[in-house]
């Protein structure tokens, strides 16, 4: 058996080429000098130090791979892609892999790495229980969802996912949320009235966000969210009563603001308020 001396000592030399390799690429990416058979070349050269080493000993050697590609997502999501290609995720993996690289740099690519791990992953597709967990997670750590989900490669329809989740785990609502989540669930009427501020393209789109709040004013300060990048000076305010069971969670940080998460496919009857910047708030309503 390899002592453990000898184990660190490997470890150590490994994360040395993967380190040198990933710090290429990113160059070559930020500096727009990479061809596609000269990062092929370094693809592959990562894929094999991580399938001789990375699950061996713990991950350690994806993980600090990731932590330099994923600030550069959307040019690097195909390597991370191969990188995560069946591998067997657990809840602490998955976390980690979501907390790859500086919180504010990598933010903004949490849920498409959720949806990334989605696909590619061994077992993620057909595990609820870890998909809710990491679905959650990436939901509280990361900005515009609306705006991400508009850029993934793959095939993923939220409120398809969220019903998959919901047959899966009927249970949510008394055995998932935390005890701050659950006493602001149980708190809420029967029927409550929530609200939703989001971008026009959103509106038009009908494919609204699952982010709703039971107040107007906390809403509206998301309809020109700077985080979110809307395009354009118009925005609304959304508006629907819906039913407490027809809540999909209540998610937030502890001692911080909860949020309802509500499956698109709940949201009926939905009014709008215009919001032409983010001072001033019509009183066109439509429905």
């Amino acid at each position: 058996m390899e002592s453990e001396l000898n184990i660190e000592r490997i470890i150590e030399e490994e994360l040395k080429k993967s380190t040198t390799v990933c710090e290429k690429i990113v160059d070559m990416i930020s500096n727009k000098e990479e061809t596609t058979n000269e990062v092929n070349i370094l693809r592959d050269q990562l894929i094999n130090i991580n399938k001789s080493f990375g699950e061996r000993y713990g991950n350690k050697i994806l993980r600090n791979d990731m932590d330099f590609l994923l600030p550069n997502f959307l040019k690097t999501h195909q390597i991370i892609a191969e990188l995560c290609k069946n591998l067997q995720l657990t809840e602490n993996l998955g976390n980690n892999l979501l907390y790859c690289g500086f919180l504010d740099e990598c933010r903004p690519y949490r849920m498409l790495i959720f949806v990334l791990l989605l696909n590619e992953t061994a077992n993620l597709k057909n595990d609820a229980d870890l998909g809710y967990s990491l679905f959650r997670e990436a939901y509280l750590m990361t900005d515009n969802i609306y705006g991400q989900l508009q850029n993934t490669t793959y095939y993923f329809v939220l409120k398809d996912y969220l019903t998959r989740l919901e047959t899966s785990l009927p249970n949510i609502k008394t055995n998932k949320l935390t005890s701050e989540e659950a006493m602001f669930y149980n708190n809420l009427s029967n029927k409550i009235k929530v609200y939703r501020g989001m971008c026009d393209a959103e509106k038009q789109s009908k494919e609204y966000g699952i982010s709703w709040t039971l107040d107007k004013k906390y809403a509206q300060n998301y309809v020109f969210y700077k985080k979110n990048k809307v395009i354009g000076n118009v925005g609304w305010i959304a508006e629907m009563d819906i039913d407490k069971n027809d809540i999909f969670a209540v998610w937030g940080l502890d001692g911080r603001e909860k949020e309802i998460v509500i499956n698109p496919k709940k949201c009926k009857n939905v009014t709008f308020t215009n919001v032409s910047n983010p001072n001033t708030s019509s009183v066109v309503i439509e429905h």
